[in-house]
């Protein structure tokens, strides 16, 4: 096989019909009464609380069987743990439509947030976890975390910022554009390197 067909074959061809736009959205989740360390059994609690929806499924347990992961199979949506018990991340399947975003975000955010408050506890969209000084820093006993973490203190200065996947978080958004566009986002984006 040529480079060419290879390009078309593994890049041009995985390009969709239709512009799509995806996002990542990672919130602190925090434990308001003393010791502040947010309780395993709080976080299953409001997994199975999505569960009791058919479109939910589990898909991904850390290595002790623990529920990190469930996906809303008609949406694509997932509502996982990043990293520790300290981070909830809604990644939202893609939309054509930016609102259709802002619509599934209310409606996971909503329910989060309800079920946390009955345990004193709040999702907070402030990047970096108020609590960061008290959190159990310790990744989720997972493989990937575990690599995540082995990297991130591989060195004799193991303070507080090489824990920092613990209790930072962020936004991604996933732009995945049409083949009729693909020039055009290549030329925009060449155009502003």
């Amino acid at each position: 096989m040529d480079i060419k067909q290879y390009f078309i074959e593994n890049y041009i061809n995985k390009f969709s019909e239709n512009d799509y736009i995806g996002i990542e959205i990672e919130m602190p989740i925090i434990n308001l009464s003393y010791p502040y360390v947010v309780n395993g059994k709080v976080i299953e609690g409001l997994f199975l609380t999505f569960l009791d929806n058919k479109e939910f499924k589990i898909e991904n347990y850390d290595n002790e069987k623990n529920i990190i992961s469930i996906k809303n199979t008609k949406t694509n949506d997932t509502i996982s743990l990043e990293y520790s018990l300290n981070t909830i991340e809604l990644s939202l399947g893609k939309e054509l439509l930016i609102d259709r975003l802002k619509e599934k975000f209310d409606f996971y955010y909503n329910i989060i947030k309800r079920y946390l408050q009955k345990y004193r506890y709040e999702i907070y969209c402030g990047g970096i976890n108020p609590n960061y000084h008290y959190i159990d820093k310790t990744c989720l006993n997972q493989d990937r975390y575990k690599v995540i973490e082995r990297l991130l203190t591989n060195n004799s200065n193991s303070d507080l910022y090489n824990q920092f996947c613990s209790y930072c978080c962020s936004i991604q958004t996933h732009i995945n554009t049409s083949k009729n566009n693909i020039v055009n986002l290549i030329n925009t984006t060449s155009d502003n390197a």
